[in-house]
């Protein structure tokens, strides 16, 4: 079963909801599909649709790779891991190239089961905040 993560920010405050999710358009890595992947996705600005695809299904806690989907992807500097409820983040992730609208993101390390945020800064701050649940 795919799963689709639909996160929003409104007001500060992050909703997310779980769907099955349909086959994406044909940009970045985002375009393969089978019937057991995640893919979190967000609509920011600057940015616009914003999707983080993984590799493999994320199952738990573990270390993660994945494509970054998002228009501007050069100008992405970082991808920091952040788990509210516990007040600490991960080890850094690692970019490890950029084109037109992808980015590779490696080392996406869930330590534990919970709530965790995946930001993604343009510059100094983070433009958009992606959420998923193990």
């Amino acid at each position: 079963m795919k799963r689709r993560i639909l996160t929003s920010v409104l007001g500060g405050l992050i909703i997310s909801s779980l769907a099955t999710s349909q086959a994406l358009g044909q940009d970045c890595r985002c375009d393969r599909t089978d019937d057991s992947e995640t893919i979190l996705e967000s609509r920011s600005e600057p940015h616009g649709s914003v999707r983080l695809k993984f590799d493999t299904p994320v199952q738990g806690a573990g270390i993660y790779q994945g494509s970054l989907c998002l228009q501007n992807a050069p100008q992405v500097k970082r991808v920091r891991l952040f788990m509210p409820d516990m007040g600490h983040g991960s080890s850094p992730t690692k970019l490890v190239s950029a084109t037109g609208e992808c980015v590779r993101v490696e080392e996406i390390n869930f330590m534990m089961d919970g709530a965790w945020e995946i930001l993604v800064y343009q510059q100094d701050a983070p433009t958009t905040t992606l959420s998923i649940t193990l």
